[in-house]
């Protein structure tokens, strides 16, 4: 994971705990998103956490549009705009 990955990432989490949930590291399989989060008001969601200009590999694509057909949310989130803007959905 690229350095600025790990820097995303680590925000994410501290944020995602902030507002009351759990974004729990997903490693069960290679293609699944990297973070399962799951909230105080019984909602799950998955996102899939990318280096800046980096975009899901094919085999993560499949996978996510898998998760969407089975009615999950999967987001990417690829640099600190996009995780400000997830964040200002919840």
């Amino acid at each position: 994971m690229a350095l600025q990955e790990a820097s995303l990432e680590r925000t994410f989490r501290k944020q995602v705990k902030k507002r009351g949930g759990k974004a729990i590291k997903f490693t069960l399989m290679f293609h699944w998103p990297d973070r399962l989060v799951l909230w105080p008001d019984g909602t799950i969601c998955w996102v899939e956490m990318k280096a800046p200009g980096k975009k899901p590999r094919k085999g993560q694509n499949g996978v996510h549009v898998w998760l969407r057909k089975m009615n999950f949310k999967v987001d990417v989130i690829s640099c600190d705009k996009e995780l400000k803007e997830w964040l200002n959905k919840l």
